[in-house]
């Protein structure tokens, strides 16, 4: 990233977020957390971060310290068409 720093970013990654009991809210994880205060919060070149891992679709969009909304999708794609999963999970939100 600070060699391309007008570059946008998507971070993939594990756990970086959950899924509530109810199925559908977003649940942020220890990982996640820490993910965010010491690497998306500060670098505004990353506007999402997807991952897996957990079963269902959620997100999570946050402000980050420039006042730039970053957005944090999960998507199990194994058990969904690819389709399903990005439309449920993040498409109106990028």
């Amino acid at each position: 990233m600070a060699q391309h720093p007008t570059l946008p970013v998507i971070l993939t990654g594990h756990e970086v977020l959950n899924i509530a009991a109810d199925g559908e809210s977003p649940r942020e994880t220890e990982y996640g957390l820490m993910l965010w205060d010491k690497l998306i919060a500060d670098n505004d070149q990353i506007f999402l971060t997807f991952n897996g891992h957990f079963h269902g679709a959620s997100r999570l969009t946050k402000i980050n310290t420039s006042g730039t909304k970053s957005t944090r999708c999960l998507s199990t794609i194994r058990w969904r068409t690819r389709v399903e999963t990005a439309t449920s999970a993040c498409s109106s939100s990028i």
